[in-house]
């Protein structure tokens, strides 16, 4: 069996309380052991909590990236839009 080692606290979870406090207990001079079962962070950073607008955004960037080298399609009609008047979205 290893060597054991002894603590003046253990902290279970590295989400976003665990880092912060581990870091003011040890600047007091406490042994600190911080467990994290899966990814340092915890759910928010990592799946739970990430703004939708953001995902949304860099996922559109990453798909224009990856079309930026496919060529232009040549458009289907020849005429062209009307000009849109400056005054028609005003209101009367």
């Amino acid at each position: 069996m290893g060597k054991s080692a002894r603590y003046d606290a253990i902290i279970l979870g590295a989400g976003q309380a665990g880092p912060p406090l581990a870091e003011r207990l040890t600047a007091k001079g406490l042994t600190v052991a911080l467990v994290e079962r899966k990814r340092f962070g915890g759910t928010c950073v990592n799946t739970g909590c990430m703004p939708t607008k953001t995902l949304v955004a860099s996922a559109y960037a990453a798909h224009l990236a990856r079309r930026a080298a496919e060529p232009i399609p040549p458009t289907t009609t020849s005429r062209s839009s009307p000009p849109i008047s400056s005054t028609a979205n005003r209101a009367a």
